[in-house]
């Protein structure tokens, strides 16, 4: 596992070493969906009724953003990862429409 350009933050609360796992091969596999080179920071919190998070995801495409709260981490992580990868496919999506547009006018020069 490659937690290069990963930061986590965990507030209220010691992290046995399986939460810590399993939250690291969720962070690195969303790393390797997001746009080459980024900076990804999560931060868990715990609260009154569970824990709270966030988790941004900074490259020089943009950023990517997703806050949730849930009474256990691999739920809130669930959450979070669901936002992020709705948002990651959106520029994917995007991204490539862009790409698709240049081609299909540079072969309208041809």
């Amino acid at each position: 596992m490659n937690l290069e350009n990963l930061e986590f933050k965990y507030n209220g609360f010691k992290v046995t070493d399986e939460q810590h796992f399993y939250l690291s091969e969720r962070l690195e596999s969303l790393k390797e969906e997001a746009p080459y080179n980024s900076f990804l920071s999560a931060q868990f919190n715990l609260e009154n009724f569970g824990y709270s998070g966030l988790i941004k995801i900074n490259s020089s495409r943009g950023q990517f953003i997703a806050k949730a709260s849930s009474k256990n981490l691999k739920s809130l992580m669930h959450r979070l990862e669901h936002q992020l990868r709705r948002q990651i496919s959106r520029w994917k999506s995007r991204r490539f429409a862009a790409s698709k547009e240049w081609v299909e006018m540079d072969r309208s020069y041809a």
